[in-house]
């Protein structure tokens, strides 16, 4: 026998047996609790709980929501210049970019930027896919109108997102015209969401004719100097386009008119940013036919 006090023998193969077997648990819930939280943090994304969503659109950091700008025959490139990447320039006319709609929207608000070339109209619009001859266009570029507003013979007066352009000051206000309106064949229009005693003649994209003295219009000027000018149109989304796959956005230049020439449109980055209500039932609804609609 020893002398001595007597070590106490440590049993390390229980010892490693424990941790093994924590360890083995701590796997297993892993492995349980992983897909879980992606499953969740993957809808509660594509849901958009907050009920507002930007997309970048063929730029720096485009987004997979978006595909475009198609047809592919109808735009060249994408090239490069100093300071811009991504920019696509316009053969023909419409050009196109569908966006991936995860849930229902109400208000969609497009920004581009873009070099008009020749153009004397560019208008930006919204339909679907499905149901291709219901479009929304808005007002993006009009050489005319910004032509106008430099020319000291012509005064504005606006009100309520529409302007009055007029030769001279006739009318103080949009309010006062639409009170005492002036003979129909001296007024011209152009995007003007007005409920009128009257129907004015279209305004044509080079400009007012002779006669023409008034112009209503809900175009917003753009007073830029530069080369590229960046533009926005907000739509309010229909029924039908709220509960749409996909939304389909428009490029249009010169709309009932020849391509421009020598010079034709760039299009550079953009975003569109969504809004929408935060999450409730008819959202839930809405996500959930998108994903489980029939085919």
């Amino acid at each position: 026998p020893r002398d001595g006090p007597v070590e106490p023998e440590l049993n390390f193969s229980y010892m490693k047996s424990s941790v093994s077997n924590r360890l083995l648990i701590l796997a297993r819930w892993f492995w349980i609790l992983a897909p879980v939280v992606l499953v969740g943090w993957l809808v509660a994304h594509d849901m958009v709980l907050s009920g507002r969503f930007t997309i970048p659109v063929w730029g720096d950091g485009s987004s997979g929501y978006v595909r475009g700008p198609v047809p592919e025959n109808r735009v060249s490139g994408p090239s490069r210049e100093a300071g811009r990447a991504n920019i696509f320039q316009m053969l023909d006319e419409p050009v196109y970019f569908d966006v991936q709609q995860s849930r229902p929207f109400r208000k969609a608000t497009v920004q581009v930027s873009l070099d008009p070339g020749s153009a004397d109209v560019i208008e930006l619009g919204i339909t679907t896919r499905t149901n291709p001859e219901m479009i929304t266009l808005q007002p993006a570029y009009h050489r005319a109108l910004e032509e106008l507003a430099k020319n000291p013979e012509w005064q504005i007066v606006r009100s309520g997102g529409i302007s009055l352009y007029q030769r001279g000051k006739t009318f103080s206000s949009v309010e006062q015209f639409l009170a005492l309106p002036p003979e129909s064949q001296r007024v011209a229009a152009y995007r003007a969401s007005l409920d009128l005693p009257f129907t004015p003649t279209v305004l044509p994209p080079g400009g007012p004719k002779d006669g023409t003295d008034f112009i209503l219009t809900g175009y917003q000027l753009l007073n830029a100097a530069t080369l590229w000018l960046d533009v926005t149109a907000s739509f309010a989304l229909t029924a039908d386009q709220m509960t749409a796959d996909q939304l389909r956005f428009l490029v249009s230049v010169n709309p009932g008119q020849p391509f421009p020439a020598p010079w034709a449109p760039r299009l550079g980055s953009g975003v569109i940013n969504f809004e929408g209500p935060p999450i409730n039932f008819a959202v839930l609804r809405g996500w959930a036919l998108r994903w489980f609609r029939p085919s």
